[in-house]
């Protein structure tokens, strides 16, 4: 084989990136692995922080029974005939039962003014064109309002400015309207914005006589034509407690009760302990424990791959197999007194770990029904088994804030995560100075090479020549 035909048969140049490549593959599969290691770890913190949220809404859960709240004592108002007067209780409630007579609503006190015709001209011709003021009272705050007048301003133009300039006053206490009494006719209305006789409007001009001019006002600055008066309303409790309110919202007439008046009329307010409302937090709380176990039980057990069966992201974790199992352990946990010992005897069932998988195996099942009717036979029992010293709830709710809190089992796995992160940072960015090294080494390598070959192409092409000459 001649020299030119041993040089052609080892022509790579096209193959320098390939080789390069070859020669740091193990270099970029162990990177790769950081990579991945890295990636796992930012999974492990978003879970947790899943997790929390989690625990957080289980921890929330419990407060309700173990904080000043209490659901076993929840009241509610019910009136008799809601078109009279509607109920609703509130903290402080006391139960029982009151007849109620409503005498009288509260009302706005409301005037008008005299009524023009869309396009008469009568009070521009008495006032002259200008800046005039006029002023209202309510409640011994007045306030001062301007508009200005145009000489060709039509009576219904200048209703509409003194409208246009006391709804523009936010703050104010009167608002104002346009009515149409009769065909072609307006007339200007100013009301109250609050209800009793407290709230009253007394008007007055301040340099001309444009309240007057527009008959809202008579000469002595009382009113002239009065559309409503207001009155304060008066409800009577029982056979002589007399109630008055300048609102139809009446608080504090009968402890923790709201009253909001409809119309005139005699119904009753009956206040109870409601049972539903214990019954519907204990549902709550049973949803998200389940939640909870189930979520803790997917990232213990939860199927990754083929090669890794039941076997969830923090299989090997035992802190959060602790737990699962000390939430398990604590919603069993028997109470030194009562008629009731464990959560067990109220209504809570545990599921049938046969039927269920292995990340829903510690649920449990609520039946409202028996729950409600242990509540109803013994309602101290069952908030003593909850929410005593050494109940379920507060012995849960202690053991959540030691797993939620700052420095926390969660804020250590965070924290572990975050420290292993950082380690394996540095490790990445080590392996990839020491690969860009390699690389740049090998490619030179390798392009020195094929220079030496192309080199030998060329001396073996001249010595075909010269043999060929020659012969």
């Amino acid at each position: 084989m001649s020299v030119s035909e041993i040089s052609s048969s080892y022509d790579f140049s096209y193959k320098i990136d390939s080789l390069v490549e070859l020669s740091v593959k193990d270099k970029k599969t162990a990177l790769n692995k950081l990579y991945d290691q890295k990636d796992s770890l930012n999974s492990s913190i978003s879970i947790i922080s899943s997790l929390r949220g989690t625990l957080n809404s289980l921890k929330n859960s419990i407060s309700v029974f173990t904080s000043y709240s209490d659901p076993f004592s929840y009241v509610k108002a019910v009136s008799s005939d809601e078109s009279v007067f509607s109920v609703s209780a509130s903290e402080g409630a006391v139960t029982g039962f009151s007849s109620m007579e409503v005498i009288s609503l509260a009302s706005s006190h409301k005037i008008g003014s005299s009524s023009f015709l869309k396009d008469s001209t009568g009070l521009i011709s008495s006032l002259s064109a200008g800046e005039k003021r006029f002023s209202i009272s309510v409640n011994s705050v007045s306030k001062e309002y301007s508009i200005n007048l145009d000489s060709d301003d039509t009576d219904y133009e200048i209703l509409t400015k003194i409208k246009d300039a006391v709804n523009d006053d936010s703050s104010g206490q009167v608002r104002a309207g346009i009515i149409q009494e009769k065909d072609g006719e307006y007339t200007l209305v100013l009301e109250s914005r609050n209800t009793g006789t407290l709230y009253d409007m007394s008007l007055s001009d301040i340099d001309s006589d444009l309240l007057k001019s527009c008959g809202i006002i008579n000469a002595d600055s009382s009113v002239k034509r009065t559309l409503n008066s207001s009155s304060n309303a008066q409800v009577r409790i029982g056979d002589s407690l007399l109630i008055e309110r300048s609102s139809n919202k009446i608080e504090n007439a009968l402890p923790g009760i709201t009253i909001d008046l409809k119309k005139k009329g005699t119904a009753s307010v009956s206040v109870n302990v409601d049972e539903s409302y214990a019954v519907s937090k204990i549902k709550e709380f049973a949803a998200s424990y389940n939640k909870a176990v189930s979520e803790l039980g997917r990232l213990i057990y939860e199927e990754k791959d083929e090669n890794n069966p039941s076997k969830g992201f923090f299989y090997s974790d035992s802190r959060l197999k602790n737990v699962r199992n000390s939430l398990r352990m604590l919603l069993g946990q028997s109470v030194s007194s009562g008629e009731y010992k464990n959560i067990f005897s109220i209504g809570f069932k545990t599921v049938d770990a046969k039927t269920f998988s292995k990340e829903q195996s510690y649920n449990v099942n609520f039946d409202e029904a028996a729950f409600s009717k242990y509540l109803k036979e013994n309602p101290e029992a069952v908030k003593n088994l909850l929410s005593s010293a050494d109940g379920v709830f507060s012995k849960m709710g202690e053991y959540l804030n030691s797993v939620l809190k700052s420095s926390g089992l969660l804020d250590n796995i965070y924290e572990s995560s975050n420290s292993r992160i950082s380690f394996i940072d540095s490790r990445i960015k080590s392996s990839e100075k020491t690969l860009n090294q390699q690389i740049a080494y090998y490619k030179a390598l390798y392009t020195s090479l094929n220079g030496r070959i192309n080199s030998m192409k060329s001396e073996g092409s001249a010595l075909s020549s010269i043999s060929s000459y020659l012969s």
